[in-house]
């Protein structure tokens, strides 16, 4: 199995301003949560602390993490197991594509950050899932496969027209369909389908309800959401363990949530990761 992680562990600007020792707390809270889940891949966004001092801290543990060589402006950064090879193959500001080998498997993996709701229209958004996507289809090519793992805070969530559009992220939260289409024609050409897991989560028979939580005002407010997500490709998804795949709400039975039950961004951050695992071979 390969255990993968994402985080957008943004930690708020009090606790970054409150020393060392804060900041040495949100780095262990990390490295709990790696080695109590035994990742092997962590994709990063919003990570300001220092990646090197977090790898050689990981060490101490008896796992060996190497950075992943990224364009510092990219909003997402990526540490692996050094047992695994991999090659840098596109990145802009908003994502990088990895094409990942290990003993048994080989595919892509792409962390994405995409533009803040606050900040950002979706028209925005849009524009960078469709280049991320063009991008994704040069590297399988590349590469001569089609696992595809794109993974990260799409600040969307799975129903917004970012992530299901043919053009976008095409990601559905059918598995049987995407593994026996794979793709699909709109307006006479073909889109690449992926699986979409997260839908699983909506609603408020499990509990956390969701990675992120936002009290907005306007005609619309969900309050909690799914913006961090995994989709995958049909052939990736063959390789998902789809009971396996969680949002966590605690590290070493440390609650990440507040007493309101959202995600305690004073003390960790204003999402929760989402962590799953990839079966090296099919039966």
């Amino acid at each position: 199995m390969i255990n993968i992680l994402f985080w957008n562990a943004k930690a708020s600007k009090k606790n970054l301003s409150d020393g060392p020792k804060e900041k040495e707390r949100i780095e262990n809270n990390l490295i709990n949560l790696i080695i109590e889940r035994k990742c092997d891949i962590v994709v990063l966004a919003e990570y300001d602390l220092d990646l090197n001092a977090l790898c050689n801290k990981i060490s101490l543990h008896g796992r060996d993490f190497k950075i992943a060589a990224i364009a510092k402006d990219t909003r997402v950064k990526l540490i692996i197991d050094t047992k695994f090879k991999l090659e840098l193959l596109r990145d802009s500001a908003y994502y990088f594509i990895y094409n990942i080998k290990c003993a048994a498997l080989e595919f892509l993996l792409s962390g994405v950050h995409l533009q803040s709701k606050l900040h950002a229209t979706n028209a925005d958004r849009e524009m960078v899932a469709g280049d991320l996507i063009s991008k994704i289809q040069e590297s399988e090519d590349l590469v001569t496969h089609k696992n595809v793992i794109i993974v990260g805070d799409f600040n969307a969530d799975p129903f917004e027209d970012v992530m299901v559009k043919g053009n976008m992220m095409h990601a559905i939260p059918f598995a049987d369909i995407v593994i026996k289409k794979q793709s699909r024609k709109v307006a006479g050409k073909k889109y690449q389908m992926f699986y979409n897991p997260m839908w699983n989560f909506f609603g408020d028979l499990n509990f956390p309800y969701g990675t992120f939580y936002y009290d907005a005002g306007g005609s619309m407010n969900f309050y909690h959401n799914i913006f961090d997500q995994a989709i995958f490709s049909a052939d990736m998804t063959k390789h998902l363990d789809r009971k396996k795949i969680k949002i966590i709400d605690s590290i070493n039975n440390c609650s990440l949530m507040d007493c309101k039950g959202n995600p305690n961004q004073e003390i960790f951050s204003d999402h929760l990761p989402i962590f799953f695992q990839i079966k090296e071979e099919t039966v």
